[in-house]
């Protein structure tokens, strides 16, 4: 009797622990999916989305997964019914703590949709060794800001000047500069490889004899300085970033 009851315990505590699926030698656990899209709901390939337990447990403790090319992505071995935080592994977005969720995971061997996208408003932008930055949008490159301020007749001939991966340099028009602007980084180009923070930058765009356009990165519109000064008259320092055709 003795034995069939040290038999019958070892049963039930196999039952239990397959039924589970928490054992951690089975390592069983739930999945997770959901969608990364940017600032206008277009989706966002190859971002990483960590799941990070908030009470970790050994095996358990962070996940991670790259999105596929309509923005999906799935994550799978997440310990069941437990908090976890879901991130996109982003450096350079001016809205990284908002992208954050909160979520519980789903019970055992089952899978859990978000019900709402991760909107990530950041520049798609990759850059080189050599620090050109490139914009697969729009076919620009991009160099990054020099650390002094310029008026337009100086950042015309630092442009035309500048010899980093080959030359080829020049102002970027108006238009070219909004492609680099998100309004909801609050002044800044939300890509540190710039070396820039809130700024107004200078345009190719003259103004009659005297002045040219510039954009203001505060304000997200363009605004006339004269030429020979480094500074707006009522916004502060004038940056200079140039821009060429991609190679």
């Amino acid at each position: 009797m003795r034995i069939l009851n040290q038999v019958m315990l070892v049963i039930v505590a196999v039952l239990l622990f397959s039924g589970t699926g928490w054992c951690a030698a089975g390592k069983k656990g739930s999945g997770l999916e959901g969608k990364v899209v940017d600032g206008d709901g277009k989706p966002l390939s190859g971002i990483k989305v960590v799941a990070t337990q908030k009470e970790p447990l050994k095996g358990y403790e962070k996940f991670e997964a790259k999105t596929e090319s309509d923005g999906s992505f799935a994550l799978k071995g997440l310990y069941p019914e437990s908090e976890y935080v879901i991130a996109p592994d982003v450096a350079d977005t001016c809205n990284k703590e908002g992208a954050k969720k909160e979520i519980k995971s789903a019970p055992v061997d089952e899978v859990r949709s978000l019900k709402e996208n991760i909107v990530v408003k950041i520049l798609p932008l990759k850059v080189t060794k050599d620090g050109v930055i490139t914009d697969p949008r729009t076919n620009l490159e991009w160099a990054p800001a020099p650390a002094n301020d310029m008026n337009w007749n100086q950042a015309d001939q630092y442009a035309q000047s500048l010899s980093l991966a080959g030359g080829g340099w020049r102002l970027p028009t108006i238009a070219e500069l909004k492609t680099i602007y998100i309004p909801s980084c609050d002044g800044n180009i939300a890509h540190s490889a710039f070396n820039a923070g809130g700024m107004w930058a200078w345009s190719s765009q003259l103004d009659g004899p005297s002045r040219a356009w510039g954009f203001n990165f505060h304000r997200g519109d363009e605004y006339r300085n004269f030429r020979d000064l480094g500074r707006d008259l009522s916004n502060g320092n004038t940056r200079v970033l140039v821009v060429r055709s991609r190679r």
